[in-house]
């Protein structure tokens, strides 16, 4: 009885390392608002959200960093007219 609990666990731990990395590599992005929660996101939609910020002329330096990051998170949320 024994084995065969350790036997299902294992199964379940390898799937759920398989899922999350097949998640990975289609292209999914996590954003994180500083201090807080984080959104799941396709790479299209941050880099649409993250060129927006620059276009409309935050910056990634220092000082700006904490801004344009939640400008972009605000943006994957959907707060952002585009």
């Amino acid at each position: 009885m024994r084995h065969i609990f350790y036997a299902l666990l294992a199964i379940a731990v390898v799937s759920i390392f398989a899922t999350s990395n097949l998640a990975l590599s289609q292209g999914g992005a996590t954003v994180c608002r500083p201090g807080g929660n984080c959104l799941s996101t396709t790479a299209s939609t941050y880099n649409r959200c993250v060129d927006l910020a620059l276009r409309r002329g935050l910056q990634m330096t220092k000082g700006d960093r904490r801004n344009f990051d939640l400008f972009v998170y605000q943006c994957v949320a959907g707060r952002v007219t585009r």
